[in-house]
C-alpha cells in the first residue's frame, strides 16, 4: 500500500488487520458450529441490536420456514446498506413487502445472519482451499466464496432487518471511523 503519508498507511494496514480478526473469528464460529449437531446456525457481532419487535419477528419467520424444504440457506438478519443499491436484480429471485428471495448467495454485510449446516460446510470448504481469503474482511469473502459454489443457494434479505445493524444506524461507534 502507497499513500501519501505514512499515517495513511499505518490507518490502511490497521483497517485489513481488524478486518482479517473479524473474519477470522467468523470462520472460527464456522469450524465449531461444523464439530456441533445443529442444523442452523445464527451469528451476531457485537453491533447487532434487537429491535422492540424482534422477538415477534424472528418467532413469526421461524414459523413460516418449518414448511420450507431447502438445502443451502443464508438468511442476513441485520441489513447494512440499501438493498436496492448493492443486491444485483439478475439474482433476485422473488421480491414481496417482507423480503427479497435471491438465487445465489450474496450478503450485505456480516453483522448477524443464520445460515445451515449444509452452507456452512461448503463455505468453510471453499476456505480451506485459499486460506489467504482471511484477509477479505467477511461479507466479501462470504460473496467470494459463494460464487465458487455449484449447488443452489437461496439468500434472504430483508427490506425491515429483523435486527439493527448498529454500526450503521449510528447506534454504535465502529471501529473502522478510529
Amino acid at each position: 500500500l502507497i499513500f501519501k503519508n505514512k499515517n495513511e498507511n499505518k490507518k490502511a494496514y490497521k483497517h485489513i488487520m481488524i478486518e482479517s480478526l473479524v473474519t477470522k473469528k467468523h470462520i472460527k464460529a464456522w469450524k465449531h458450529f461444523l464439530k456441533s449437531k445443529k442444523e442452523i446456525m445464527v451469528i451476531f457481532e457485537d453491533d447487532a441490536i434487537c429491535n422492540k419487535d424482534t422477538e415477534k419477528r424472528l418467532k413469526d419467520f421461524f414459523v413460516k420456514m418449518k414448511g420450507f424444504d431447502f438445502n443451502n440457506i443464508y438468511i442476513d438478519l441485520a441489513g447494512g446498506l440499501n438493498l436496492e443499491d448493492v443486491i444485483p436484480d439478475r439474482l433476485i429471485k422473488k421480491s414481496n413487502n417482507e423480503f427479497l428471495l435471491l438465487d445465489g448467495l450474496f450478503t450485505n454485510t456480516a453483522c448477524s445472519y443464520l445460515i445451515n449446516r449444509n452452507l456452512t460446510k461448503l463455505l468453510y470448504e471453499e476456505y480451506q482451499k485459499s486460506k489467504s481469503n482471511s484477509y477479505f474482511p467477511i461479507d466479501h469473502l462470504i460473496n467470494k466464496l459463494g460464487l465458487k459454489i455449484t449447488q443452489n443457494i437461496l439468500s434472504i434479505h430483508f427490506h425491515n432487518p429483523l435486527f439493527t445493524h448498529g454500526s450503521f444506524k449510528g447506534n454504535i461507534k465502529s471501529w473502522q471511523i478510529y
